[in-house]
């Protein structure tokens, strides 16, 4: 009977009941429930008015002693809860709510966080003040976006983004309607790449090079439109570079060594290679056709040519890389996808070209041995 007497009184004493409600509050603002919090706290402040450093009293359990700072807490809670809060009036009335209860607080940390809420409180009233003029703001972003110059209409998005606090929801809504239209524009050059790929696989790119780059051009997306293109934009960006450094010597392949032939049209190889991992297939073709257009060039000058001795050895080594190199495009045509509009062209285009190099090199070999039986020496 004796305890239940000590327990009663204990928790009829106002600093008791006020201490154990500030530890309640305490592990309300923890769990983040911030209006349970300050309920708690302005109870405890009714039961106990006065911050202190140091409370000591008895609860149910035990002595206890700890700091208790009702305002303090109480202005954390508003100030955490501005945070979350959608309603840029509302967060202002938060935020001034906690500053109230800042300037009530013994807290040691209470000059720092006053700081600290007038900082967040001047973002929220300039967000206000300058809500009269988001109409103007908003129409130059839509007018950017209908130039189709998204990355600047994606950057004055994001200062606004920053500005008009108040209209959080409008903003999100222009930026899904700036991406949305952004990605559909990157998708109608994709279809204008893959046709220009198609026009390049029926060009000569040893006689009429020049007209590859007017040709790619159309399909080279603004930069202005998108900053950062997807892969299909990357390869052509190194198709182009590579295209521009052997230029030259593609124009000058018939007089090439084997060696170089092989080495210019490996390049080209490889960039075919690299137009499937980059997801456009109409890549492979056309950066297959530069470098086949090469090992044709050398092998036609070497079939016409007038020489008594044939040079075997060269179109032999032209052909047996081209042999090599086009098991390395078979094995890399079967990484397109079966529904892929390109994948039986492309499963065709390689041993056809295969076949044409065959062919060519067949002829020379054949026209070899006739040129030596003709030139060989009479025996009487």
């Amino acid at each position: 009977m004796h305890w239940l007497l000590a327990l009663a009184l204990a928790m009829a004493d106002p600093v008791s009941e006020a201490g154990t409600a500030y530890r309640q509050a305490l592990q309300a603002l923890d769990q983040k429930n911030y209006e349970e919090a300050v309920q708690i706290l302005r109870g405890a402040l009714q039961k106990l008015g006065e911050e202190s450093d140091e409370l000591k009293y008895r609860d149910g359990v035990a002595r206890q002693r700890h700091p208790y700072y009702p305002y303090y807490e109480w202005a954390v809670a508003r100030q955490m809860q501005a945070q979350l809060e959608p309603s840029i009036f509302t967060r202002r009335d938060l935020l001034k709510e906690a500053l109230s209860r800042l300037s009530q607080t013994r807290h040691p940390d209470a000059a720092h966080r006053i700081e600290e809420t007038k900082e967040q409180l001047a973002v929220v009233e300039k967000a206000i003040s300058l809500d009269s003029s988001f109409s103007s703001v908003k129409t130059a972003i839509e007018v950017l976006g209908t130039g189709e110059r998204f990355e600047e209409a994606l950057k004055k998005l994001d200062e606004a983004a920053a500005a008009y606090l108040t209209r959080e929801k409008e903003l999100a809504e222009l930026r899904v309607s700036l991406k949305e239209r952004q990605t559909a524009l990157e998708r109608r050059f994709e279809g204008v790449l893959a046709q220009r790929l198609g026009d390049v696989s029926l060009s000569d790119p040893v006689a009429a090079g020049d007209a590859i780059p007017t040709i790619l051009k159309p399909a080279q997306i603004p930069a202005a439109a998108v900053g950062k293109p997807g892969a299909p934009f990357g390869w052509l960006g190194r198709f182009l570079v590579l295209w521009e450094k052997h230029q030259d010597a593609v124009r000058r392949s018939a007089e090439l060594s084997g060696a170089e032939v092989n080495s210019i049209s490996d390049a080209f190889e490889a960039s075919a290679l690299d137009a499937l991992a980059s997801g456009i297939p109409p890549g492979f073709r056309a950066a297959r056709h530069v470098a086949h257009a090469v090992r044709m060039a050398k092998l036609g000058k070497i079939a016409t040519g007038s020489e008594d001795v044939m040079d075997t050895k060269t179109a032999s080594l032209v052909a047996v890389f081209a042999g090599a190199t086009s098991t390395k495009a078979g094995e890399g045509v079967k990484s397109v996808p079966p529904g892929d509009p390109m994948a039986k062209t492309l499963e065709a285009d390689v041993p056809a070209r295969q076949k044409q190099i065959d062919d060519l090199y067949g002829e020379i070999q054949k026209a070899a041995k006739e040129r030596a039986r003709l030139t060989a020496p009479i025996v009487a």
